[in-house]
């Protein structure tokens, strides 16, 4: 079992220069910890190679003076190690949506688009120098959408919900509404 304190330590034990998360790296791991469990007591081995991650070898600068593997340990900077692919950038995105509510209904259409498709959401705005009259700042997965509503006028198309009892809708458009 190689959890992130043991890929951890034995990154640093075979100064294992490769990010991690490649399938290379995770080899040369598993041949590494293959290679140093015992024939007996496996359970333990585990536990100690654990243990040793939390809490000599952790992450960041770990304490070499006081590690009872140092003198097998090949880490040349272990503070850099375990490698990591850089995470993904997050992607700002503006999303422009208009509000209509008449009578206790809102009106709403069904979205086409890549990312909510089938569900009911706020029909799109265009650009406008008129103020929002909500804004806020939703987050999927490495995405950061920045949703502003603008009130409007019914346009044909558009279908009415009562807003007590709204359809399938994704989460910002959903909070937006109960939020009424």
């Amino acid at each position: 079992m190689l959890d992130a304190n043991i890929v951890r330590v034995i990154a640093r034990l075979i100064n294992c220069t490769l990010p991690v998360q490649t399938a290379a790296a995770r080899q040369q791991l598993e041949l590494a910890a293959r290679s140093l469990l015992p024939g007996a007591g496996g359970r333990n081995h585990s536990s100690a190679l654990m243990d040793l991650g939390a809490t000599i070898c952790h992450s960041g600068t770990p304490d070499c003076a006081i590690c009872p593997v140092r003198r097998f340990c090949q880490a040349e900077s272990p503070q850099g190690l375990p490698v990591k692919k850089p995470r993904p950038p997050v992607i700002l995105e503006q999303d422009l949506r208009s509000l209509a509510v008449r009578k206790g209904h809102v009106f709403l259409i069904r979205s086409t688009g890549p990312r909510w498709r089938g569900l009911w959401v706020l029909p799109p705005a265009a650009s406008s120098d008129q103020k929002p009259a909500w804004e806020f700042t939703h987050t999927l997965t490495r995405h950061r959408i920045r949703l502003q509503v603008f009130r409007k006028r019914p346009q044909p198309g558009w279908h009415p919900f009562p807003l007590a009892n709204l359809p399938p809708m994704p989460t910002p458009h959903r909070a937006l509404l109960e939020g009424l």
